[in-house]
């Protein structure tokens, strides 16, 4: 039996400056001087591409020891997804670009190419050799979990003729969860009863970082030392080796089928997420747009595998709004550079039905070259995202965790009472206020505007029975401007006044988290801290949004004066990631009566200090 280390060195798009170099200082560098002053000692080691765009340009010490090590043959540098992905949920073409990317990168700076890689979240599915292996792929490092919590590899997995080496990465500092002690008696155990094959003891230097200031970190210098000692001494007599070396002498611990994580189960469980399965569905739009456009660049597939980051996307990290902010930057710099291309210099707006959602539904995309605005009929032509393309950004992202108004826009309701800003709030985690209208018919109009037209009939209660009603709402867009219009048009149908109030409900995304006074002005006044009282004002004509760190102003205009309520996204039990807002004006509109609302968006660049 034989032995190496690995580790895995990873952040997060969007991670600060502060964040990298914290790790860069205080585990990657000092973890590999320790490795390399003990000369016994092989290792695997894999960096996303987050961490080697920044050691490329700052990390000299890490490089030139790295590649001492790579040309002694003590290190083997591992491959995989550039930026992270699950490559399991790409498109084969995206999937093959990442792992390029991150062995072109590795071959120019240290004229090796990778013939492993790490596979990212453990996830497998079957037709992966068959993919892996058009990127002459040869072995693939993976948690001992997919492999039955077999410790010793490589054992061999086959698709259709095409075959890979699977090694499992032994728990070791992995998660903390053993001891170094036991670690090294694992070793020295399977040294004993002289079983064949590779152990790879999986080490994870972040833990060598303090969770908190003034904490004491799971893996201090001195525990890791004597962890690296005792292996030192174990790996004398050249019982160390490399994958690469194992599988030049022919081993093979026989034919194994992986024991993978459900993917299926990860695909229903971002489905469950708006606020991940909409980052999910604009990473694969912007893939299939780039597909079929047939314009791509190097620029544009760069920004869209930075936007492929699965770290940021769909690990437990949606409330942090860098993260998010970073991807969705990045995807939507690849679909306006895209866009740029397919257009030129000129003013546009296109308008796509497709089944954006993947739910068997068509859904209508109205483009421009400065807003996107996507729209659900089957939701009553409710908006789902509102990008600003200027500035990058999407106003709707905001981490609701689950399905609500709180993900919408215009969203069209007609409750029974709505009598402070905890009614606002309970109306606006209600997913089932959808329902009153139901689908929208929905047709388009291009003359000198674009006009995008949702129809639906409802049923409303009456004192004496039920009441029809119809809804007519309207959106125009032209090409040269990011503003909008919207004009909302209803008839009383049915034989009594309809008494309940109207109301369109919004979810923004909170420009300064849970304190909204410097962000959000109501009729250009401040509303202070929503958090500590919620707001609510009548006779309301605007409300205006100001992001100063990504650089915006979003202003709503009411040609009607509004009774409106302002809350905090998830308050109290989560205040922060967005802001929902709820315009009301109420009845009673009487029997054959029509009531025409107007409303206007507004969008104004400012000066920024995004990154």
């Amino acid at each position: 039996m034989k032995f190496c280390l690995a580790i895995h060195n990873h952040l997060s798009l969007g991670s600060s400056e502060e964040e990298i170099r914290q790790a860069y200082e205080k585990a990657w560098l000092p973890f590999l001087m320790m490795v390399r002053e003990r000369q016994a000692l092989k290792m695997c080691v894999y960096n996303n591409g987050v961490v080697w765009d920044w050691l490329l340009e700052k990390g000299s010490d890490y490089v030139a020891a790295l590649g001492e090590m790579v040309k002694a043959k003590r290190v083997e540098i591992l491959g995989g997804g550039a930026y992270e992905p699950l490559l399991t949920l790409l498109s084969e073409e995206d999937a093959l670009a990442q792992v390029g990317r991150l062995s072109r990168t590795i071959d120019e700076k240290f004229d090796v190419l990778p013939s492993g890689i790490w596979l990212e979240e453990a996830l497998w599915e079957p037709q992966l050799p068959t993919m892996l292996t058009k990127a002459d792929v040869e072995y693939v490092v993976v948690d001992e979990a997919l492999c039955h919590n077999q410790a010793l590899g490589p054992f061999v997995v086959e698709d259709r003729g095409s075959c890979l080496r699977l090694f499992p990465v032994s728990e070791g500092f992995v998660s903390g969860s053993i001891s170094a002690t036991e670690v090294v008696q694992k070793v020295t155990k399977l040294g004993e009863e002289q079983a064949p094959g590779l152990m790879i003891i999986g080490v994870d230097a972040s833990l060598m970082v303090a969770d908190k200031p003034g904490s004491e970190p799971q893996l201090p210098v001195e525990l890791l030392g004597t962890f690296l000692d005792n292996l030192d001494k174990l790996a004398q007599d050249e019982k160390t080796a490399l994958p690469s070396e194992i599988i030049e002498e022919g081993y093979s611990g026989g034919r194994l089928w992986p024991k993978s994580q459900d993917t299926v189960s990860l695909r229903e469980n971002i489905s469950r997420r708006p606020s991940v399965d909409g980052l999910y569905r604009k990473m694969l739009h912007v893939s299939r747009k780039i597909q079929f456009s047939g314009r791509t660049t190097r620029e544009i597939r760069e920004a869209l595998m930075k936007g492929q980051c699965a770290t940021s996307i769909l690990r437990q990290m949606t409330n942090n709004r860098s993260y998010r902010r970073a991807v969705w930057r990045e995807l939507l710099t690849a679909e306006d550079l895209v866009d740029a291309r397919l257009h030129g210099k000129g003013s546009w707006v296109d308008v796509e039905e497709i089944d954006y959602n993947g739910d068997g539904e068509k859904e209508l995309l109205v483009s421009s070259r400065q807003i996107n605005a996507y729209f659900s009929p089957k939701e009553g032509g409710t908006a789902f995202e509102l990008d600003f393309k200027p500035r990058r950004a999407n106003v709707l992202d905001n981490v609701a965790s689950h399905n609500s108004v709180f993900q919408r826009a215009f969203v069209d309701l007609f409750p029974k009472a709505v009598e402070s800003a905890e009614d606002a709030r309970k109306l606006l985690l209600s997913s089932s206020d959808f329902e009153p209208f139901g689908e929208a018919e929905s047709r388009i109009v291009s003359d000198r505007d674009t006009r995008v037209v949702f129809t639906r009939e409802a049923t409303i209660p009456a004192k004496d029975g039920e009441n029809k009603l119809s809804l007519e709402k309207t959106f125009r867009f032209a090409a040269d401007q990011p503003d909008f219009k919207v004009r909302y048009r209803l008839i009383n149908r049915g034989p009594e006044p309809i008494e309940q109030p109207f109301c369109v409900a919004f979810g923004f995304r909170s420009p300064c988290g849970t304190n909204l006074a410097e962000a959000l002005l109501v009729d250009s006044r401040e509303i202070g801290d929503v958090c500590e009282t919620p707001f609510n004002k009548e006779m309301a004509q605007d409300v205006t949004i100001e992001d100063r760190q990504i650089g915006y102003r979003l202003r709503l205009q009411f040609t009607m004066c509004s009774n409106l309520f302002v809350v905090p996204v998830e308050w109290p039990q989560e205040p922060c990631g967005g802001v929902g807002i709820v315009t009301m004006w109420e009845g009673p509109l009487p029997k054959g009566e029509i009531l025409e609302l107007d409303m206007a968006v507004e969008f104004e660049a400012l000066e920024c200090s995004d990154a």
